[in-house]
């Protein structure tokens, strides 16, 4: 220890200040993007929207192990409007996990430390995707996300007003089979 202070009270202050610079560049790098530098461009439906990357970039997002139901379907206006609402309340974290066959990141979304696609599921907005989540979900979260889904049924909140509801799943295969 005592030869690396030698070595560096020797250096030439040129060299001290790069390797100073070289370090910050580094933390500043390898460093997790603040919260706050993530914006929202768009709301495309209720579990998709085009963020604004740290870097000024545009990414199409989608959350991850919910699925809402689309623009054309009874429901997906308002869950859109739903999303709408819950990303303008605060700084956003993004966390991308993987990219889907359309090109979008699949990932997490918080805003102001809440889990977007929690608050969907507890709100009645979104069905939990458990085709997906079985596989890939930590444990405490597909508890939790399942557990949101089950009460906000059970208070018949948001779509679940229509305990007929259409799952998107079935409502896409449905629109898939129509066309010529």
């Amino acid at each position: 220890m005592r030869r690396l202070l030698r070595l560096w009270s020797a250096a030439p202050l040129t060299r001290k200040l790069a390797a100073v610079a070289m370090l910050v560049a580094a933390v500043f790098v390898l460093w997790p993007h603040e919260a706050g530098q993530w914006r929202v461009a768009a709301v495309a439906d209720g579990d998709t929207l085009r963020l604004l990357s740290p870097a000024g970039e545009t990414v199409r997002a989608r959350l991850q192990f919910v699925d809402a139901p689309e623009l054309a379907q009874a429901g997906g206006p308002a869950a859109r409007d739903v999303l709408l609402r819950l990303v303008r309340s605060g700084a956003i974290v993004w966390r991308k996990a993987s990219t889907d066959a359309y090109g979008r990141e699949l990932g997490s979304l918080e805003v102001a430390g809440e889990d977007v696609a929690l608050a969907l599921l507890g709100e009645g907005w979104a069905w939990h995707y458990r085709r997906y989540a079985q596989a890939e979900q930590p444990a405490a979260d597909y508890r939790r996300y399942r557990q949101a889904e089950v009460a906000a049924r059970q208070a018949r909140r948001g779509l679940w007003v229509d305990p007929a509801a259409e799952p998107p799943w079935r409502w896409r295969q449905r629109h898939r089979d129509r066309r010529p």
